[in-house]
């Protein structure tokens, strides 16, 4: 068997908008456990992401939208692509992140705490 991204993701994407304030975001991620949300763009495609690193590098505060954060580049990668492939996008781009696209739509996340489970 052949596994893909699709194996791997978290298929439960949380999601925020630029206009929100990043003490939103804070509590999501907390709430939900989580070190990732995708932000999206007026069109409802992926424009960005934060992280609980940005909140570690940057001088932010509660009130602060999420437009004016310096977010980090999002990068997709297709639901039937190979964790090698993956692997390869994150390191290439320095990011531990990719957001999992099926028909041009958001499918889910990768971390590279996901990938490993190919090696574990």
């Amino acid at each position: 068997m052949n596994t893909t991204v699709t194996d791997l993701m978290t298929p439960d994407v949380v999601v925020t908008y630029a206009q929100k304030t990043l003490g939103e975001v804070r509590c999501k991620m907390l709430e939900r456990h989580i070190h990732a949300i995708v932000v999206l763009g007026p069109d409802e495609r992926p424009s960005g992401i934060v992280t609980s690193t940005d909140f570690l590098e940057h001088l932010v505060c509660d009130e602060m939208r999420v437009a004016k954060c310096p977010m980090r580049k999002v990068l997709t990668i297709s639901h039937d692509e190979s964790p090698a492939e993956a692997a390869k996008r994150m390191q290439d781009n320095d990011l531990h992140h990719l957001v999992v696209m099926k028909d041009d739509k958001i499918a889910g996340i990768l971390s590279s705490f996901d990938l490993l489970e190919v090696v574990c």
